[in-house]
């Protein structure tokens, strides 16, 4: 990572973020009736995901409802237009109102969303304090190819351990998946551009949405995908639970 390029994208990353930030409240109600007025092209698409107990994990309403807030933080990020909510049958359903963005949806939905820092190639990780190594990232328009500007959630921790492995490569991962291994040229503080010569910029915006939101609470499985049709009914989301955007 080139000093130069961090510092040229510092201060818009930033100001991105913040927008971000105080955007997303102010923005839900119009992204809702967005949603909801569709597409156009006569069906939209819901998907359904069943929560996976596991070890001391035990599902409860309080937890749905917080994957449904994660969820909906990776629909807004993700620029997906859909509509997240816990139903009655005990599962979590999202109605998205754009059919080809619907293979897209599903993996930006289930992903676990767990980011762990690496020394390579087998060396310490980084343990944040706050428990996420990024409280944020945005897509960064970039001369030759665009990039993921990172927020540390930790300034001052990512920087005492980034300082110690100076010309070491340190490795990112999302899901136990490497999406960058960079050579540290100094160390790591505020932000980080991040970038893969081989990813497009979907796969980026999938990266920003997962990382943005933070992890889900628990393990989700997608159990069902299905078009409806205008003519046909759909299962309404409990007013108390619903959560659009």
């Amino acid at each position: 990572m080139k000093d130069s390029a961090v510092r040229q994208v510092r201060s818009i990353l930033f100001a991105t973020l913040a927008l971000t930030e105080l955007g997303s409240a102010s923005g839900c109600a119009q992204r809702t009736q967005q949603a909801r007025v569709g597409t156009g092209n006569g069906s939209i698409h819901q998907l359904v995901f069943n929560v996976v107990e596991s070890g001391d994990l035990k599902r409860s309403k309080a937890t749905d409802s917080q994957i449904v807030v994660v969820m909906g933080k990776r629909l807004a990020a993700a620029r997906i237009r859909a509509y997240a909510f816990a139903s009655r049958d005990a599962a979590i359903h999202v109605t998205i109102y754009d059919t080809s963005e619907v293979s897209y949806a599903a993996k930006v939905l289930s992903a676990n969303g767990n980011v762990v820092l690496r020394i390579q190639p087998s060396g310490p990780a980084y343990n944040a304090p706050s428990g996420r190594p990024f409280s944020g990232a945005q897509f960064v328009f970039f001369p030759g190819g665009n990039r993921i500007g990172l927020a540390s959630s930790d300034p001052r921790s990512l920087a005492q351990f980034t300082s110690r492995y100076v010309n070491r490569r340190l490795g990112i991962y999302l899901d136990g998946k490497l999406i960058s291994n960079s050579v540290l040229t100094s160390p790591m503080s505020e932000s980080t551009l991040l970038w893969g010569p081989n990813f497009s910029d979907q796969q980026l915006l999938l990266i920003v949405a997962v990382i943005q939101s933070g992890p889900l609470p628990a393990h989700v499985k997608l159990v069902a995908s299905s078009a409806i049709s205008p003519t046909q009914k759909m299962l309404s989301p409990p007013l108390s639970s619903q959560l659009a955007f």
